[in-house]
């Protein structure tokens, strides 16, 4: 065999690599995606129901259309009304943004922050704003609340839900 003749047969092998990768891309994907489908019934939040977080800020908002809501589901997907008049916004969480909440989501910790506690100073008392979050994990929901649960029991929690509020607000789709 001659230079010539390796060089093709390289390129040939390599033409046809990218090629197999483009097919089975292009290909196998919609096929895998129907499989999916078809196991969960078609309804693709079987995918993503083992964790929702849904938020809603209450007390003087100093939003000029009231207070903003959003959600976001297991799959980073969200979507956030910035008060009563404001149109939805979706998008997806940046997994900077989302890999810190699963790590820090679990049920100790939701059971934890979920607590009561003394609603006395709260900033939604005193023309502030507060945040109620509802929280579904594994298929429970949990209740926490920036006033009226052990929300600040943990730090990091908090930072990371935190973090998700500064994200969204400032988020134009």
């Amino acid at each position: 065999m001659n230079g010539q003749q390796i060089t093709a047969l390289a390129s040939t092998f390599c033409i046809g690599f990218l090629a197999g990768i483009y097919l089975f891309l292009v290909g196998f994907s919609p096929i895998v995606r129907t499989v999916t489908d078809a196991v969960s019934g078609g309804d693709r939040t079987a995918l993503y129901e083992d964790l929702t977080i849904e938020a809603v800020m209450y007390g003087s908002c100093p939003y000029m259309y009231g207070c903003p809501s959003f959600q976001v589901r297991g799959d980073r997907q969200f979507s956030i009304v910035n008060g009563d008049s404001d149109q939805p916004r979706s998008g997806e969480l940046p997994l900077s943004l989302w890999r810190p909440i699963e790590r820090l989501v679990t049920e100790p910790a939701l059971r934890t922050a979920a607590a009561p506690r003394d609603p006395e100073g709260c900033p939604s008392a005193e023309d502030g704003a507060d945040v109620a979050y509802t929280v579904t994990y594994n298929g429970k929901e949990y209740e926490l609340d920036t006033c009226q649960t052990d929300l600040y029991s943990s730090r990091d929690l908090r930072r990371a839900f935190d973090n998700v509020w500064d994200y969204l607000l400032n988020y134009e789709s």
